[in-house]
Formats: C-alpha cells, sequence, structure tokens
C-alpha cells in the first residue's frame, strides 16, 4: 500500500507533466501527515 503511494505521484507527472506538481506537492502532504493506520 505505502508503495502506491509512493508511486502514484510519478505516475501522475509522467502522464499530465509539470503542471501537476502542485497536485503531487498536496498529496505527498497528505500522505505525510496521516496516520498509516489510516490507510
Amino acid at each position: 500500500m505505502v508503495s502506491w503511494y509512493v508511486s502514484m505521484p510519478w505516475i501522475i507527472v509522467a502522464v499530465h507533466g509539470s503542471q501537476a506538481m502542485e497536485q503531487i506537492v498536496v498529496s505527498v502532504v497528505v500522505v505525510s501527515v496521516t496516520p498509516p493506520d489510516l490507510w
């Protein structure tokens, strides 16, 4: 499950390009502040 959260932002980059960077930053922050038991 963790690997999915790690790889997903890069998949988004590959598909959508650099304009998705803001979404990636938000996603990383959300994942970082989410306790593992909620995954």
